[in-house]
């Protein structure tokens, strides 16, 4: 094996940005790369410090990065594109790190802020400016500490600016943040949209723009009954032909769509939703839809009515964390599903299932892991069951189950 002293730098250096945490997770820190490479030895360190890629993401959550490192990550990273997370409920933090951060805006292409209503305004020097790198933007009103209290954001204090000088945005995510803050957005351009709010029609109508989405999420949180009457005032279907993702909150809205493409929906389920809309949506769109994610599910909402019309599913996700009753799906719930699966001529496709519930008692998930017998295991494989503390998986063959215990605060995971 040939000596890591030995090896070129050009390699070295690809090798050191395999090392780089996820984006999430990529604070400064000295026992993590990249801060961590420079501290092995000098021709590492030499390394390190001549490769912009290791320095053009930057991670702030709550105070955890100074102004100082900031601005040393980004002169290090050279001329590539930035990517910055910043997240704080703290005003001052958030504010003096953006502002410091507008410094470097025509090298963003990625800018993430989760900050309190007041932290934004350093985006008022940035309207109209050119960002010609600027790929993705998320912006997220956070609630802020008052005292020993938190406050909601204040739509009044968020800046209004320009998004007109970013040609290359196709990302754009927005929560809490009101939509006509925002001028020039590219909606013919966007790939993934994510928005937050109470203002359904309008939405349709920016919607009916986005014709090359392939990703897109639209939470509605707490507007439950005015959904539907703004839904009966948008005049025609909205088509978006590129769609493959959709994950919402409101099953109404997917009768005002058209999504032919649709592969993977995530639906969260609220309240006793007429499992109508769904099939009749998936019968219109004529769509392949491989992955179905059903949060909180619940008895007036019957799955076993839903699934055997949906013939191309393969993954099926049931996540009864935050349902209404017990934390855990009842027994006499799944019965339905259990009769499904186990009937070879309905979904023919389904390889894996993953239960999900809060409960610390594994007499649901058992009932369906007696309930998988070798024909269903050798038609479907994979069965997951989780809840906060104990994940089972059971192999299809040979049939064993391995449990794993999670670690509460932790985010590591301990094979028993």
């Amino acid at each position: 094996m040939q000596d890591s002293t030995e090896l070129p730098p050009e390699l070295m250096a690809r090798i050191f940005s395999a090392c780089l945490p996820p984006t999430q997770d990529a604070f400064p820190h000295a026992d993590t790369a990249p801060m961590l490479l420079c501290r092995v030895c000098r021709r590492w360190r030499s390394i390190a410090l001549s490769t912009p890629e290791l320095w053009a993401t930057f991670v702030a959550k709550d105070g955890k990065a100074s102004v100082e490192t900031l601005k040393l990550w980004s002169d290090r990273s050279g001329s590539l594109p930035l990517t910055y997370v910043l997240d704080s409920n703290v005003i001052d933090t958030g504010k003096i790190l953006l502002e410091t951060a507008t410094a470097y805006k025509q090298r963003w292409g990625t800018l993430i802020l989760h900050l309190c209503d007041q932290s934004f305004a350093p985006l008022n020097s940035i309207s109209s400016c050119r960002l010609p790198l600027l790929r993705s933007l998320e912006l997220k009103a956070r609630w802020r500490r008052e005292g020993h209290g938190m406050t909601a954001p204040d739509p009044r204090r968020l800046p209004t600016f320009d998004l007109g000088g970013a040609p290359n945005l196709t990302e754009l995510r927005l929560t809490s943040y009101p939509r006509n803050h925002l001028t020039g957005i590219p909606w013919h351009r966007l790939t993934v949209l994510k928005l937050e709010g109470r203002v359904v029609r309008r939405d349709m109508e920016r919607l009916a723009l986005c014709r090359a989405l392939v990703d897109l999420t639209l939470s509605y949180p707490g507007s439950g009954p005015i959904i539907q009457p703004a839904l009966n005032m948008v005049p025609e279907l909205v088509h978006l032909p590129q769609l493959q993702s959709l994950t919402t909150d409101a099953s109404e809205i997917l009768t005002c769509l058209r999504l032919p493409r649709l592969r993977h929906l995530d639906l969260e389920v609220f309240g006793n939703e007429d499992p109508l809309n769904l099939l009749s949506a998936l019968r219109d769109w004529a769509c392949t839809l491989r992955s179905l994610t059903v949060t909180r599910p619940s008895p007036g909402v019957p799955l076993s009515n839903i699934l055997p019309g949906i013939p191309t599913l393969q993954l099926l996700s049931l996540d009864f964390r935050y349902s209404d009753s017990l934390n855990s799906p009842h027994i006499g719930d799944l019965r339905p599903l259990i009769s499904i699966f186990k009937d070879p001529h309905i979904l023919m496709h389904l390889r894996r299932i993953t239960v999900t519930c809060c409960s610390t008692k594994w007499e649901t998930p058992d009932v369906l892991r007696r309930s998988y017998s070798l024909p269903v295991r050798q038609r479907i494989g994979g069965l997951e069951c989780r809840s906060h503390w104990v994940t089972r998986t059971y192999h299809s063959s040979p049939f064993e189950h391995r449990n794993q215990r999670l670690w509460s605060g932790r985010s590591g995971v301990v094979s028993t």
